[in-house]
């Protein structure tokens, strides 16, 4: 899955800081490194824009028990071995937090802060 679709199914999952609803529309606004992008999301609803930064901690190099608890994980949708953990920070929490997510086909598994 491209980046494009990847941050736009999983931003249409959280609510816009402004009203609440959850459907936004993405654009890449620029590339700033290799694996860095920051993109530009507008609510559909209030018109309210926002930075989004693709920027990643790297989990294994921080706390490297944790990412191999993470990457053992078993999806419950599809019955896979294999998770993606990436790092997000939320709007409206004003929280950051990693997100695992199954390799195969993308179901969220789990939240770490």
């Amino acid at each position: 899955m491209d980046p494009l679709t990847e941050i736009q199914r999983q931003l249409n999952q959280v609510p816009c800081p402004q009203c609440q609803k959850n459907r936004f529309d993405l654009t890449l606004h620029c590339q700033l490194g290799d694996d860095e992008r920051l993109y530009t999301a507008k609510c559909q609803f209030c018109g309210h824009i926002f930075n989004i930064s693709t920027e990643t901690k790297n989990l294994s190099r921080n706390q490297p028990d944790v990412a191999r608890g993470l990457s053992g994980l078993r999806c419950h949708s599809c019955d896979q071995i294999g998770t993606e953990i990436r790092f997000r920070c939320d709007l409206k929490e004003r929280t950051c937090l990693y997100v695992a997510s199954c390799k195969h086909c993308g179901e969220i598994l789990h939240y770490y802060q």
